[in-house]
């Protein structure tokens, strides 16, 4: 009985720990809100988020292609 109710709570807890793929065209929306925030000045106002948000971007891509 132990053992049943372990794995009905167990069961459950692996399955909220599996990550989803993103969707098509999460990638591209990202690099366009990217290109969104070279248009508005984000270079100029704040090139050390802009340069993590496209680090981030290129991890996230590196990382779909390795899985």
């Amino acid at each position: 009985m132990r053992y049943l109710l372990l794995l009905l709570f167990l069961i459950p807890f692996l399955a909220s720990c599996a990550t989803p793929r993103p969707a098509p065209g999460a990638f591209e929306s990202a690099e366009q809100r990217i290109e969104a925030a070279v248009a508005a000045g984000a270079e100029e106002h704040s090139p050390v988020e802009l340069r993590f948000a496209r680090e981030k971007l290129a991890e996230a891509r590196k990382g779909m292609e390795e899985r």
